[in-house]
């Protein structure tokens, strides 16, 4: 966990897919290292529940009406759904900036202060970013991310983006509806910001204090502060 030193870790710098493949092929050695025989696989699964348990019993701490969630040990990885956007912060637990507590509270945190807004799709299309605009709407349709040029990601209610993925598709654009509930990097969040910031700065301020905590600042990559 963290900045800790392993015997099997290797990383990798390139510039071009064809240099990764070139050094991925000169680490095979290592890369095969990661097979798990039988007996390692059998330890990863008593492992797994035990540690998934302390996490259960950590976020409870912080709100007692959170359910037992062993149950989802039991269910199949991929029919379970992900949040794309938790993985800043296991980064961050990974790399000691946070402990493990402090991480669940405030992914238990964010989780309970995004509940408060509507419900909303994003929906990612092929559309050249120089265009973009031609499609923003006022309060229906916003501009979540420009991943790259001819990669665009729309952000808004259900109804409006549904709407939206019509209007791509007839133009023969590519159009994907993102798995995700909320309207993520758009306005229609923007009512949550304040308690959001007072409720995760007083968890970073609980983090500064333990001993085990890396004291790195943020940057925001919005603004540069």
């Amino acid at each position: 966990m963290g900045r800790a030193q392993y015997e099997f870790r290797n990383m990798i710098i390139a510039t071009t897919i064809s240099d990764v493949l070139i050094q991925l092929e000169q680490t095979k050695s290592a890369i095969h290292s990661f097979n798990f025989n039988p007996s390692t696989y059998l330890q990863i699964i008593n492992i797994v529940p035990k540690k998934f348990k302390e996490c259960v019993d950590i976020i409870q701490k912080y709100d007692s009406i959170v359910p037992d969630l062993i149950s989802y040990l039991e269910k199949d990885v991929y029919d379970t759904t992900y949040d794309p956007f938790l993985g800043q912060y296991v980064a961050a637990t990974l790399a000691g900036i946070f402990p493990l507590d402090i991480a669940l509270a405030i992914v238990l945190k964010r989780t309970q202060i995004m509940q408060k807004i509507e419900n909303g799709s994003m929906l990612a299309t092929n559309l050249h970013s120089k265009l973009a605009n031609n499609f923003i709407k006022v309060g229906k349709f916003f501009l979540a991310a420009i991943n790259k040029q001819n990669q665009c990601i729309f952000s808004g209610r259900p109804k409006d983006i549904e709407k939206l993925a019509v209007i791509l598709e007839t133009q023969n654009y590519k159009v994907k509806m993102l798995n995700v509930t909320y309207r993520f990097h758009s306005h229609l969040t923007d009512s949550i910001l304040d308690e959001f910031e007072i409720e995760i700065s007083s968890l970073l301020i609980e983090a500064s204090k333990q001993p085990t905590s890396m004291i790195i600042p943020f940057i925001s990559n919005a603004t540069g502060w």
